[in-house]
């Protein structure tokens, strides 16, 4: 049988024809399709995102641990006052009432706790504060500052006072005074008054306030400040 070699070169060369234009075509497409993912990549910096470090935790949110030291103030009773430390199993000891756990509880909720105890136990009423003076791992001067004021006249310790205020927090007349062991008897809550050292060479300025208003909530307390002179004067009876 004799080969038509002319035809078998006809259809090499058609197929020739078609396989380049696919391969063309292929490749067109390749081009096309990789302009279009590089014009969906967003452009811009790729490095890794380095965010800032949390801030640290509020003292207030840390629960007490053992080997920290808290101030304690109770208003109806001054014998309660005191810097108390919290010990290896959790508690602290106050006079008259023992063992008291504060151990895992915030400071606030350790107020809370010395209150509830105080009126079910020994005092009709009880006004506590409670200041963490340290943490444990932390240096006291992180979380706290003392403050020196001088509080006279009739109030249960009058004298020199250095009062323990957490950093960034200001402190008012009347929590001071009731941090320094409160009111005496007979004490003139609304007539006192405050000796504040405005310029260096200058006399002390009075600012009087009226520390009953301030516990009523009828007038805003005002903030102490260092070296300030708080006097709660007697009261006169008429006759």
């Amino acid at each position: 049988m004799s080969l038509d070699t002319s035809r078998i070169f006809r259809s090499a060369g058609h197929f020739h024809k078609l396989t380049t234009g696919f391969l063309l075509g292929a490749l067109l497409l390749a081009v096309v399709s990789c302009k279009s993912t590089r014009s969906r990549v967003p452009q811009g910096d790729f490095r890794e995102d380095v965010r800032p470090p949390p801030a640290p935790l509020d003292p207030k949110f840390i629960p007490l641990r053992a080997g920290e030291t808290v101030d304690i103030y109770v208003l109806e009773d001054p014998g309660l006052n005191g810097t108390y430390t919290v010990r290896n199993e959790g508690h602290i000891i106050l006079p008259t009432m023992g063992r008291v756990q504060l151990a895992g509880l915030t400071p606030s909720k350790a107020e809370a706790r010395l209150k509830e105890l105080l009126e079910a136990s020994k005092l009709r009423a009880a006004s506590v504060i409670l200041d963490r003076t340290s943490i444990v791992g932390s240096a006291p001067e992180a979380t706290t500052q003392k403050v020196l004021v001088y509080i006279t006249g009739k109030v249960a310790r009058p004298g020199q006072h250095n009062i323990s205020v957490e950093m960034g927090r200001s402190m008012g007349v009347y929590e001071a005074v009731l941090i320094s062991g409160g009111f005496a008897r007979f004490s003139n809550e609304s007539k006192a008054y405050i000796l504040r050292q405005t310029a260096a060479a200058q006399p002390k300025r009075r600012i009087d306030i009226d520390l009953k208003a301030v516990a009523e909530g009828r007038v805003a307390d005002i903030p102490i400040r260092a070296g300030d002179i708080v006097h709660v004067p007697e009261k006169v009876f008429g006759f």
